[in-house]
């Protein structure tokens, strides 16, 4: 099975519409799907060491979370006929995803299109419009 899908997951509705179309798409395309969840995190910020301790134990904690996220998706999707995998990574969510797309050799990302106005999404952007844009392969932007 050469075709991986990357579908990037964020709160369980949104997460939910995109892993399902995915899903879908890899059972006609024979393809795999490969969770992301990113946690926006930036390793550009100065702290003393007691701040940083306990940063430390907000991102293991994030890191659980997420990672019990995708272990009950992943069960939740294990007779689908899909290979499901997945991963919990820190940093910009654009930025993650193309890297993982890259890595995987991935063949298309999909990710669903977060809140916000239209029009704050049109003057400050978005992940999702950020991801179109710099993605090295084709996404698909689930409302």
């Amino acid at each position: 099975m050469d075709n991986v899908f990357i579908v990037g997951t964020a709160g369980p509705d949104l997460s939910r519409r995109a892993i399902d179309f995915a899903v879908d798409r890899a059972k006609l395309a024979g393809a795999s799907v490969h969770l992301v969840h990113v946690i926006e995190w930036s390793p550009y910020t100065f702290m003393t060491a007691d701040e940083l301790a306990q940063q430390h134990a907000v991102r293991n904690k994030h890191k659980a979370l997420g990672q019990k996220m995708l272990d009950d998706t992943q069960a939740q999707w294990a007779d689908a006929g899909v290979p499901i995998s997945g991963e919990v990574r820190f940093g910009h969510v654009a930025e993650v995803l193309c890297e993982v797309a890259a890595d995987k050799k991935a063949c298309q990302i999909f990710v669903g299109r977060s809140g916000g106005s239209p029009l704050a999404n049109r003057i400050i952007g978005s992940a999702s419009l950020t991801l179109v844009q710099a993605s090295p392969v084709p996404v698909t932007v689930i409302p």
